[in-house]
């Protein structure tokens, strides 16, 4: 894989985590599905046609191995539990694949350890699907009008889970500010803050402003 083309599906990976299942639209979620969670099941069976062919040169498949097989088992453990119980608590079938989900994290945060050395464009690809979400989100709000003194803006979307993953992004951020200096991380930690006001959680303003 040539380094543009590394760059752009770590940006695009990381931008899909940002975004998560944060957008006021159930079309880009089928079956309840993330789009980020649907990259991830394409990206390990293109790692098991690799490992098929041979050309195993990623960095997880070597060292990282435990990690995967940990993961393995307690989401085996969960199946397990689930199918025990599932006639005594009224689940459904449907509920395997919230197990699944468990598989899907584990392998998110491999791929995460692999590529560590993107940092950057992880980060800011974070950044920017959050960013997205937001703005998206005035699309959809929660509340078309809250009163502030003498006039009204909106809530957007989803308000406390975006206010709060908004928070964070400020903090990574600021964190990415203090290792590097830049206008740009600047002016998308303001961009971030002033988003973050429009989501009325006291946990974003909290994370925000402290």
């Amino acid at each position: 894989m040539s380094k543009k083309l590394t760059i752009t599906f770590v940006f695009l990976f990381s931008f899909l985590i940002g975004i998560g299942k944060n957008l006021p639209f159930p079309i880009f979620f089928p079956f309840g599905v993330a789009p980020i969670e649907w990259m991830i099941v394409c990206y390990a069976i293109y790692q098991l046609s690799i490992i098929k062919s041979g050309r195993v040169y990623f960095y997880w498949n070597i060292h990282l191995q435990n990690l995967l097989i940990l993961i393995s088992i307690f989401a085996s453990f969960v199946f397990i539990s689930y199918i025990v119980n599932i006639f005594y608590y009224d689940g459904k079938i449907v509920d395997i694949f919230e197990i699944v989900r468990y598989l899907l994290s584990g392998y998110l945060i491999l791929i995460l350890l692999y590529m560590n050395k993107y940092y950057e464009i992880l980060l800011k690809g974070f950044v920017t699907g959050v960013i997205v979400s937001i703005l998206f989100g005035f699309l959809e709000p929660n509340n078309l009008s809250v009163d502030i003194a003498s006039f009204s803006i909106p809530q957007i979307f989803n308000p406390n889970v975006l206010g709060v993953v908004a928070g964070f992004s400020v903090f990574f951020m600021v964190m990415l500010e203090i290792y590097k200096h830049s206008i740009k991380n600047l002016f998308i930690i303001l961009i971030l803050i002033a988003l973050s006001v429009f989501t009325f959680s006291k946990a974003a303003w909290l994370i925000v402003f402290c």
